[in-house]
């Protein structure tokens, strides 16, 4: 049995969501609880996101005269345990009683640091710190990223109720200078990120639904977050971000038939072993983002970190579609 063949086979051994498991770690576990920072925001109440209430509002109404900014992902990595957001209000510990419980109905999973969400990265993948997962190679070869565009002037200062778009941006055909100049096709924007800025931290907005694009074994995976929300740090003349957070929430069965279809190609001897994985143990949320003690978990909270540079929009082009799983019905 070759390397790739005893890879996969361990990965979807492990509970079926842990496709990316690569650093070795094992299927199970807790983060470290110890205190430390939050990636770019420290959240000192819980689970209040980089404050708007003193942030002044837009209300001119008039179209910005200028150039819109335009940034794209220049960097993805799975964040660690200092990564992330408190998305249910909770500090949660192994002995919670105010939540859900994973599959078999017999523990809670506990949080990371201040509480933060983030257990595909931390518990899944064995990630003790941020780490570049292929997704960065789609980004500097060109072939995938997120672009983010700005009314003009919407950014330059804080103030919410600015107005943002989100992109796929599509494959660049070389690999991006990150200077401005390249010019990146896009798919249809995936949604409204406007959201506020406040001491040059932007925040998304509402929650959206956000798919991410990583690579396993030359094989592109798409793992979607629901209820996402992005944070960065912009620079002073926002050609660039920092710091960035995207936090959302991973629906462990949408994530079992993705990874199961990713084995399949890289291993087709694989077919069919997603049917005997129980995803649910390693569920710790609801998949709206919500506590309830009296139901059992059904989402996986989710972190990654990234950063962005100055790009310009291109055309808009048709959305990828994923290769289809090759297993027969």
């Amino acid at each position: 049995m070759d390397a790739t063949r005893k890879l996969v086979e361990r990965l979807l051994w492990c509970t079926m969501p842990q496709l990316l498991l690569l650093l070795g770690a094992g299927c199970t576990g807790t983060v470290d609880t110890a205190p430390g920072g939050g990636g770019t925001v420290t959240l000192p109440e819980g689970c209040t996101l980089p404050g708007s209430a003193n942030v002044p509002l837009d209300t001119d109404g008039a179209p910005p005269d200028g150039t819109p900014i335009t940034l794209a992902l220049d960097s993805l990595s799975v964040g660690g345990p200092e990564v992330g957001y408190n998305l249910d209000c909770q500090v949660t510990h192994s002995d919670s009683t105010s939540v859900c419980r994973t599959g078999d109905g017999t523990h809670v999973i506990s949080d990371g640091p201040l509480g933060r969400d983030n257990v595909f990265g931390p518990q899944l993948l064995g990630v003790s710190e941020p780490f570049v997962i292929d997704a960065g190679a789609s980004i500097l070869g060109g072939s995938w990223t997120l672009v983010v565009q700005f009314a003009p002037g919407d950014a330059d200062a804080d103030h919410s109720g600015i107005a943002g778009w989100l992109f796929t941006g599509r494959d660049l055909g070389h690999a991006p200078a990150f200077d401005g100049t390249d010019v990146w096709p896009v798919a249809q924007p995936i949604a409204t990120v406007g959201g506020y800025v406040t001491g040059g931290i932007w925040v998304s907005g509402e929650p959206i639904a956000l798919t991410l694009r990583v690579i396993f074994e030359g094989v592109p995976m798409f793992v979607t977050l629901h209820h996402a929300i992005l944070t960065a740090e912009l620079a002073a003349d926002r050609s660039s971000a920092t710091g960035g957070v995207v936090t959302g929430i991973v629906d462990p069965v949408e994530f079992m038939v993705e990874a199961h279809r990713v084995g399949v190609l890289v291993s087709p001897a694989l077919c069919g072993w997603h049917e005997s994985y129980d995803w649910r143990e390693s569920a710790d949320i609801l998949l709206d983002g919500s506590q309830d003690p009296g139901r059992t978990c059904d989402g996986i909270s989710a972190a990654f970190a990234f950063s962005m540079r100055r790009v310009r929009l291109g055309a808009l082009v048709p959305p990828e579609q994923p290769p289809a799983d090759p297993c027969p019905e």
